[in-house]
């Protein structure tokens, strides 16, 4: 190991591929491509090399894991027409509908406010100027309306 700007720095390849900090990365090692049945099979790619390259890949991976290498599998994603898109980056961006009220329910001098949406957060305020998280963020949130202070209510998400 040298010293460079300060930062300790790998030198020897011992140390860069030392198996307490590395990793055995498979890329799209998956059905859809090695196998028959699977996709490039379906769609009449030949996959005749892929039984041969899915042993060593298997011999490979055994090896890693017998001197401590952690073997990483990731995946790719395909949308239609066969558009790729990774799985995080559809779990980050995919669109949610807006938390929405239920028809409220005024029972006998009580108030049932429900509500669905998908992270929603109920707020609470006595003036429209300052809105406060209702303390558990209930649902239903059942109010007294005899005995209550005037609220007002709304839902961000």
């Amino acid at each position: 190991m040298i010293t460079a700007l300060g930062k300790e720095v790998f030198s020897t390849i011992e140390e860069v591929v030392d198996p307490s900090h590395t990793a055995l990365l498979m890329i799209d090692i998956q059905h859809d491509f090695c196998s028959p049945k699977g996709l490039f099979d379906r769609i009449g790619k030949s996959i005749d090399m892929m039984a041969p390259a899915i042993q060593r890949v298997a011999k490979l991976v055994t090896a890693a894991r017998r001197i401590g290498v952690l073997p990483i599998f990731i995946q790719n994603q395909w949308l239609p027409q066969n558009r790729a898109v990774s799985g995080s980056f559809l779990s980050a961006y995919k669109p949610v509908a807006p938390p929405r009220f239920s028809t409220p329910l005024l029972s006998g001098g009580t108030l049932t406010l429900a509500w669905s949406g998908y992270q929603a957060v109920l707020q609470q305020s006595t003036d429209l100027a300052t809105w406060t998280p209702v303390p558990g963020n209930p649902n239903p949130l059942i109010v007294s309306v005899s005995s209550a202070p005037k609220k007002f209510y709304r839902l961000v998400q």
